[in-house]
């Protein structure tokens, strides 16, 4: 299961991110005998965690989804809510308020969901000399491109003399967006950080490899439960240690 697991009485549908949008698209046809349901993980074949206001299941799209050709977009993605059977069937991803995706490495003519539901992208960006202002602006596009609130957060503030200078190019370069800098080493910076952070709501973390990503789970965690892997001394690049994705629940509320 993925790091949002638990019983019926740990989480309500409002504690998962049900919203009136939710209620709304869950209104608009009938729902006999199914219950509405969250994405938090994914594994191979198409077979999705799912949680609910009942508990956590195993589950996979009702055969219907998966004849003809495949269909990435209608596909359950990490943060869709589904109507779902108690048997584990997925029958209907619900209209999805914000969509952040891509094309698909793979097939450029294709577009893969990477999140769905989503209130805040936190674009996570490193102050190394992994740095890249080029791929963190087409890290931008892709979150604002979501209809999600965006934020910049630049990491790893601990391996520079001096972070101001960083922040104030990318403030100029992004002067609609919320920007600062962080350490999840020091915790310096990581107050500006829990400002966006709001129970209920639904942050996701964008970035590319090595960038810290993992390392800032734990840390808000507040225990080891992603896996991360320290910096390359040659290069003081990240190294990618990550390979899914999935939802968290944190102490504060915040998926």
């Amino acid at each position: 299961m993925s790091g949002l697991s638990g019983s019926a009485s740990q989480y309500t549908l409002q504690s998962l991110g049900w919203t009136e949008a939710e209620q709304q698209a869950w209104a608009a046809r009938p729902r006999e005998d199914q219950i509405p349901a969250r994405v938090t993980g994914l594994h191979r074949d198409h077979i999705v965690d799912l949680m609910s206001a009942e508990g956590g299941l195993l589950a996979k799209p009702a055969g219907r989804m998966l004849q003809g050709p495949s269909d990435a977009v209608s596909m359950p993605a990490v943060g869709d809510w589904v109507a779902a059977g108690r048997d584990g069937t997925v029958h209907d991803v619900l209209e999805r308020r914000t969509t952040l995706a891509r094309r698909s490495p793979a097939d450029r003519d294709r577009v893969q969901v990477l999140a769905a539901n989503i209130d805040v992208v936190i674009v996570v960006s490193s102050l190394n000399r992994d740095h890249d202002p080029e791929r963190l602006g087409r890290m931008v596009a892709i979150a604002e491109a979501s209809g999600a609130r965006t934020v910049v957060a630049l990491s790893k503030s601990d391996l520079v003399e001096d972070a101001d200078p960083a922040v104030e190019e990318t403030r100029e370069r992004f002067p609609n967006l919320e920007v600062f800098a962080f350490s999840s080493q020091t915790l310096k910076g990581l107050d500006r950080l829990r400002q966006s952070l709001t129970p209920t709501q639904t942050v996701l973390l964008l970035g590319s490899s090595g960038v810290g990503k993992s390392t800032l789970a734990n840390t808000l965690l507040g225990y080891q439960r992603q896996s991360t892997a320290e910096i390359r001394s040659k290069d003081d690049r990240g190294r990618h240690a990550t390979t899914r994705r999935e939802m968290l629940g944190l102490p504060c509320g915040t998926l």
